[in-house]
């Protein structure tokens, strides 16, 4: 499934950037995920998402406002739940420092 979902998100049209019909599936993947009723941290299969959504190009500003959400969302997900070895929250920082470098989203970093 990570595979397919990266799969997804690596797809660009002609003009270089990410069909807006595969940004909302990934957001809707990460929305629509519930690990309650597993026992194991899928801290890494998130992560793994988060990363591929930060890649996308978009077009419109609304999805790059979404992905930021989405990644801001899952920092906040994270400080509550305290996993083990922080992988979410480490994918989330460099899943904002990958949109930064790339000129999509400033950062405040203090």
């Amino acid at each position: 499934l990570k595979a397919l979902l990266e799969a997804i998100g690596s797809l660009k049209s002609l003009d270089g950037r990410t069909p807006p019909s595969a940004v909302q599936l990934l957001n809707d993947v990460l929305d629509d995920n519930d690990n309650s009723s597993n026992e194991f941290d899928d801290g890494y299969y998130l992560g793994a998402i988060i990363r591929v959504l930060a890649s996308t190009n978009n077009e419109d500003a609304a999805d790059d406002k979404r992905i930021i959400g989405q990644i801001q969302r899952h920092m906040r997900l994270d400080l509550l739940a305290r996993p083990h070895g922080r992988v979410l929250m480490r994918c989330c920082l460099q899943a904002l420092a990958q949109r930064s470098l790339a000129g999509r989203h400033h950062v405040e970093w203090h």
